[in-house]
C-alpha cells in the first residue's frame, strides 16, 4: 500500500514494510519503527499519519517530530484504516464481527460488536458506512456510535466486494463479486430513494488495453 497525501500532492507518500513504516518527500523524510508488519497507513492531515499493524496497534504518527502515540489495541490485526477529518478520529477494522473506532483527540474509544464479518468502510464528513456478509450495510454517524443511524441491505443479490461513499456525501457506491455496482443514497426519503439504481460494467480490450 502506498498513498498518497492530499495536502502536499504526489510528493508525499507512505512505504510501508515488513517491520518499519516510511514517509518520503522527494526522498527518506522519516522513519517510524514497529515491532510488526504495518498492514494499513494513511494521512489524516498535512502533519499527522497513521498505521495499523499485525499486532493488533493503531498508532498515530507525527511527520514533523517523528513521535509515535500508540492510540489503543485492536482485538486483532488491522487490515484498513478510515480517518474522520472533521472530528479527528481513526478508524480501524479487520474481517472479524466488529469494528473500533479510536478517537485521535479525546483518546477515547468505540467497540462495535456487529452480527456479521466486517468486509470494507468508507467515511465521509460524519457518516461511516460498513459492508459486511449477508449483505448488511449498518450506517453510523461517528459522533454517536453506540447505534447505526441507519442499517440497510445491498441491493445487490451477490457478496460485497468494494464501498465508496460520494465524495459530495449524498450516499455510497458498493460493488459485487459478480460485477454489478449499486448507487445508493443515505436520505431515506421516498424521492431521494427513488434516485438509486445499479448497473453491470463490461470489459473490453481494445489494442491490448482493458477498458471498463
Amino acid at each position: 500500500m502506498i498513498p498518497f497525501s492530499e495536502f502536499t500532492g504526489p510528493d508525499r507518500q507512505f512505504c510501508d514494510k515488513p517491520d518499519f513504516h516510511l514517509v518520503a518527500i522527494k526522498g527518506l523524510s522519516a522513519k517510524f519503527d514497529h515491532h510488526a508488519t504495518v498492514l494499513s497507513c494513511l494521512f489524516g492531515d498535512s502533519t499527522h499519519a497513521y498505521s495499523g499493524c499485525l499486532d493488533t496497534g493503531v498508532c498515530e504518527l507525527d511527520l514533523s517530530t517523528e513521535k509515535v502515540t500508540s492510540l489503543g489495541q485492536h482485538s486483532t490485526a488491522v487490515s484498513a484504516l478510515s480517518y474522520a477529518r472533521e472530528i479527528r478520529s481513526s478508524l480501524a477494522h479487520w474481517t472479524n464481527p466488529f469494528v473500533s473506532g479510536i478517537l485521535a483527540y479525546q483518546r477515547q474509544k468505540y467497540r462495535i460488536t456487529l452480527p456479521e464479518q466486517v468486509y470494507h468502510m468508507d467515511i465521509v464528513n460524519n457518516t461511516l458506512v460498513v459492508s459486511m456478509a449477508s449483505r448488511l450495510i449498518p450506517i453510523y454517524n461517528v459522533r454517536r456510535m453506540s447505534e447505526p443511524a441507519q442499517t440497510r441491505e445491498s441491493s445487490l443479490k451477490f457478496t460485497m466486494k468494494s464501498l465508496a461513499c460520494m465524495a459530495d456525501g449524498q450516499g455510497y457506491a458498493i460493488g459485487s463479486v459478480e460485477g454489478r455496482i449499486g448507487v445508493e443514497y443515505f436520505d431515506p426519503s421516498p424521492e431521494a430513494q427513488e434516485k438509486k439504481y445499479a448497473f453491470k460494467y463490461h470489459e473490453q480490450n481494445i489494442e491490448d488495453v482493458d477498458h471498463v
